[in-house]
């Protein structure tokens, strides 16, 4: 800055040339403090990426040893005669649900449990949280069993733990931050655990006690839900940027390698549902033909007519 005061009496003029270079240091700290700023804002998004797809495989890794047990069963839920209703003691998120727990207190007292609440929906206070049926309950506070609080967690949470992963996805494509590339990582990631979780028994567990006797009946989220939750808002934010369209067809794609063929349908359904939010004709060509293609490889994956971009027409 002495520079800028010394013009005068040293030179009797202004010089110019300290002057730029004064600016141009500025220009630099300002750039260097922009560099630490945008790679610290990165490292801490793989960091939250990267515990958010270990959570979301956890849930999963939990839910299938549950079946690899044995504890769950496809048939038709069957009960008595309800004996009682047991209600929440206060309002918020039901946070996470001890399901062997039950299967082996019923098992106990001979009753069946149907349970009306999964884990992450709302429930307000002395809203029903599970009916009994067969037998009356000796011990009808059942609390100890559930836990509800202020806020969603990933603990048992399947759909909200892959929701959180979009959740980053979409800020990463938002006028403030302009980062495809990131919600594309985060879809491909997506794409993989969608693949893991078809493997699951979905929409209705019926899980059974030590003799394969009905005990408990819980509302799992269908395949096609989680599905429908898991893209319905990036497929609207993410649709002005070809390569995130084409990466959102890329996770589906992803999803249909692991997945068992019974899942399939699902998957092309969640495409098309893609597609219809779109006005492909407005598009540059190539890019029109890109996705064309990445479409066209789902379709073939999964044993599905292709749908022509434009006209709409199955071929």
């Amino acid at each position: 800055m002495s520079l800028l005061f010394m013009q005068d009496k040293t030179f009797g003029h202004e010089v110019l040339t300290p002057s730029i270079g004064i600016l141009i240091g500025f220009l630099c700290v300002g750039a260097f403090a922009y560099y630490i700023h945008f790679v610290s804002s990165n490292v801490q998004v793989t960091a939250l990426v990267n515990k958010l797809t270990t959570d979301a495989e956890k849930v999963i890794y939990n839910y299938r040893k549950l079946q690899e047990e044995k504890y769950v069963s496809m048939d038709k839920w069957e009960p008595g005669n309800k004996t009682h209703t047991v209600t929440a003691d206060s309002e918020g998120y039901v946070q996470f649900i001890d399901l062997v727990n039950l299967v082996k207190l019923a098992e106990k007292q001979d009753i069946e449990i149907e349970l009306v609440v999964k884990t992450g929906d709302y429930i307000y206070k002395d809203g029903p949280v599970m009916h009994i049926h067969k037998n009356k309950i000796q011990n009808k506070n059942l609390s100890e069993f559930y836990k509800i609080g202020n806020e969603r967690t990933v603990e048992q949470d399947l759909g909200y733990a892959v929701q959180k992963l979009i959740e980053v996805a979409i800020r990463a494509i938002s006028p403030s931050l302009n980062d495809p590339n990131t919600a594309n990582d985060i879809l491909l990631r997506v794409g993989r655990l969608l693949g893991e979780m078809g493997k699951l028994k979905t929409h209705g567990w019926v899980m059974t006690d030590s003799k394969d006797q009905q005990r408990v009946l819980y509302d799992f989220s269908s395949y096609k839900t989680i599905l429908y939750e898991t893209f319905y808002q990036i497929s609207k934010y993410g649709k002005g940027d070809i390569s995130v369209l084409a990466y959102m067809t890329d996770a589906l794609k992803g999803a249909a390698k692991s997945a068992p063929s019974m899942r399939h349908e699902s998957l092309w359904e969640l495409q098309k549902y893609i597609l219809d939010g779109l006005d492909c004709s407005t598009m540059r060509k190539m890019d029109r033909e890109y996705l064309q293609q990445k479409v066209d490889d789902l379709a073939d994956m999964t044993n599905q007519k292709r749908i022509n971009l434009i006209s709409r027409e199955e071929t």
